[in-house]
């Protein structure tokens, strides 16, 4: 089993990474990973897997909505939710996803 120091340590790289991705992004507001389970029936964002331009989210007007987007990512079976659907379509037109090679 992973200490929880060590998967503090990766939740935080992961954070940095994806942060950076944005940050180095013109005119990107939200990043986000999501990983397919094993199996393929779920898609997951992980821990620290997600980023919001913190002036973008100031500058709406629901701040707090803004911030629970950003904190609030359901796990979701392909096909549902954009996260879910963009998956199924990446697979469905020859992604490289769960391993497979083509």
């Amino acid at each position: 089993t992973e200490s929880p120091h060590l998967a503090r340590e990766d939740e935080d790289l992961l954070s940095r990474a994806i942060a950076d991705a944005g940050l180095h992004a013109f005119g990107a507001i939200f990043v986000e990973l999501w990983v397919a389970s094993s199996d393929g029936l779920t898609v997951t964002r992980p821990s620290g897997g997600h980023w919001m331009n913190p002036s973008f989210m100031q500058s709406v007007s629901c701040p707090e909505k803004a911030k629970e987007v950003n904190e609030r990512a359901p796990n979701c079976a392909p096909g549902e939710s954009l996260a879910g659907t963009l998956f199924k379509e990446s697979y469905r037109w020859g992604g490289r996803v769960m391993g497979n090679r083509k």
